[in-house]
Order: structure tokens, then C-alpha cells, then sequence
């Protein structure tokens, strides 16, 4: 056995443990070359995030046409990157977002408006009246009530009063400065709200400033469970007045021009011509017949 291993090993064994190593190594790395090209070849998750539908100007308000959703790869969207666009409508652009940009959290500023302007809705107006016991509905009208506007016509000599609902439905906003629910006062107690803020439209906003001073307003308290167009609204009108007369319109420089250098086309009065004098009629010839004297015509 000691000769045995004594025996130097001869060239065949050398080259064939050398061949066996190799081929192991190739082997290993053959195996991690077709794992990271399968891995490579792997489809990529996806993601779906907001981006820019068009280009958005810097300090825009975000609307919801400005947005839309794709899906893109997990590892190619940003950290801050938003998911749904309800999150960024409402607020304002810091700068220009190209089309197809990523819209992230870092790339708006949300403006929280305090106070009423902030419960006013986009392309409303808050327009105040002035309230009294009557008018409030007893002092019952509270913020987020729905409410009608009735406007009373005075009477004329040439019609009689008549009452028109020009709004229907306008949410309460404030009822003097509380602008939570509940905060009316009790029926029974003295104190009272002068003033009721209504939520209307740009057009509603000039009616009623145009009612509120030509007519008397009244509130109806509405129900909550009714539909806002279950009745029309009604036209107000108003009596034609009379024409006011035309004032007098004082002349113009080229009516006056003539009256002004009349003087100067004739500078100098002419004198006046003497008057012929009548020329006497012939005398009549008298003729006597017997004791009678006749006038006659000249011959």
C-alpha cells in the first residue's frame, strides 16, 4: 500500500482531474449566466400612477381633464408619485408639469382656505340679505338649511303686488356669523340674526341684489328630502316707468358758427331807402245836374 502511494501520479490522471474541475466551473457559471438572463427576461411589475394628461401651466389648479392613470414599472416611478387623482384635484401646480409627466406630491401645494370662502363651491357666490323675525322663518333658518327666495313686489297705481320665487334651493352658508348647523338661536329668545348668506349662482348673485332693493325677500324653509327642480323658478318682473323726458340737447359748435359770424357778413348796416310817396289820385270831375251836385270819375 506504501508503494501505492509512493506511485507519483502520471499524466493521464493529472489531465483528467484538471478536465474534471473545468468542466464543474463551466458548469456553475453556465448555470448563473442562464439564471440572470431568465431573471432579466422576467416581465416587470406594474404599477398604475397619475400623470399629466396635457401640460399643466405653473400655479394651475388642478381639474380633473388635467389628469389621467397609466400603468408603468414599479422600479421607474417616483417615491412621491400619486396613485389616484383625487388626491391632486384642487390643488395648485408649484410649476409647469409636462404631458405624460408623473404627477408626485412634490409637485403641487394644496391651499387651505379658512373660514366661509373656503365652503363656498368653485363658480358660486355667497351673497348676504337682510333677515328679521318674519323673514328668518323665526329665527329657525340655521347654516346648510336649502331655502327658497320669494321676492314681493310693492303695489302701483298701475298694478297690484304680486309674490315671485326667484331662487329655489340655495344652500344657507351663515345665518349672521355662525356657519355651523345649530347655532341658531331659540324662538323664544330675544336675541336675533340680522343677516342670512346665501350660497347662488354668478346670475342668481345679481337677482338677487337687484330684488333685495326693489322688492321685500322672504325666506321658505325647503325640506331636505326634496328635489332641488321640482318646481320652477318664476320671472321677476317689474312695471315699465314712464319715459323720462329727452333733456335738451344744447347746440353744436357747427349750429351755432352761422349765428356766430352773421355779424361780420354784413359789418355794416346799410341806410335805409326813403319811402316813395303815394301819388294823389286825379280829382273827380263834378258834374251839376240842376240843383244837384254828382262826383264823377275822371275822364
Amino acid at each position: 500500500m506504501s508503494s501505492v502511494l509512493a506511485r507519483p501520479l502520471d499524466t493521464r490522471t493529472i489531465a483528467l482531474s484538471v478536465a474534471g474541475l473545468l468542466a464543474v466551473g463551466t458548469g456553475v457559471l453556465t448555470y448563473n449566466y442562464l439564471a440572470s438572463v431568465g431573471h432579466a427576461n422576467a416581465p416587470a411589475a406594474q404599477r398604475s400612477i397619475v400623470v399629466a394628461a396635457r401640460t399643466i401651466p405653473a400655479h394651475a389648479t388642478i381639474t380633473a381633464e388635467m389628469l389621467t392613470r397609466v400603468a408603468r414599472p414599479a422600479d421607474a416611478v417616483d417615491p412621491d408619485v400619486l396613485t389616484a387623482p383625487a388626491a391632486a384635484i384642487g390643488s395648485s401646480a408649484v410649476n409647469e408639469i409636462p404631458a405624460g409627466s408623473q404627477v408626485t406630491a412634490s409637485k403641487l401645494v394644496h391651499y387651505v382656505t379658512a373660514g366661509l370662502p373656503g365652503k363656498v363651491h368653485v363658480g358660486m357666490r355667497a351673497v348676504s340679505i337682510a333677515l328679521d323675525r318674519v323673514k328668518g322663518v323665526s329665527n329657525l333658518v340655521q347654516a346648510g338649511d336649502l331655502v327658497d327666495v320669494i321676492a314681493a313686489t310693492p303695489r302701483t297705481q298701475e298694478s297690484a303686488p304680486k309674490a315671485v320665487t326667484i331662487i329655489r334651493a340655495a344652500r344657507v352658508l351663515s345665518v349672521g356669523s355662525m356657519t355651523e348647523a345649530g347655532a341658531t338661536p331659540a324662538p323664544d329668545s330675544g336675541q336675533q340674526f340680522s343677516s342670512a348668506t346665501l350660497e347662488v349662482t354668478a346670475k342668481q348673485a345679481d337677482l338677487l341684489t337687484l330684488a333685495d332693493v326693489n322688492t321685500t325677500l322672504r325666506l321658505a324653509l325647503r325640506s331636505p328630502r326634496e328635489a332641488t327642480n321640482s318646481r320652477p323658478v318664476e320671472k321677476l318682473t317689474f312695471d315699465k316707468d314712464k319715459p323720462a323726458p329727452r333733456p335738451a340737447i344744447a347746440p353744436s359748435l357747427p349750429q351755432l358758427l352761422p349765428q356766430l359770424f352773421t355779424p361780420l357778413r354784413n359789418p355794416f348796416p346799410q341806410p335805409a331807402q326813403p319811402q316813395a310817396k303815394p301819388t294823389p289820385a286825379p280829382p273827380a270831375v263834378s258834374v251839376i245836374d240842376g240843383d244837384k251836385v254828382v262826383s264823377g270819375s275822371p275822364r
